[in-house]
């Protein structure tokens, strides 16, 4: 596998883990934010789209 397949495995293992310790140790702010709750998922995607930015920052430094 290459770089970038390196990375695309762990940012799929990270959302995974994040999303089940989201599920596991917060059901009730899980379950609201997939309700309905669009200004929670929105600040949610943001935080995640930054990690992600964070890592690719990361990534193309070390390049």
């Amino acid at each position: 596998m290459n770089e970038v397949q390196w990375f695309g495995t762990i940012m799929l293992s990270v959302l995974m883990v994040w999303t089940m310790f989201m599920a596991t140790f917060y059901p009730e702010r899980w379950k609201q934010v997939r309700e309905n709750d669009w200004e929670e998922k929105k600040r949610l995607a943001g935080g995640l789209g930054k990690v992600i930015l964070f890592g690719l920052s990361i990534y193309r430094g070390r390049k």
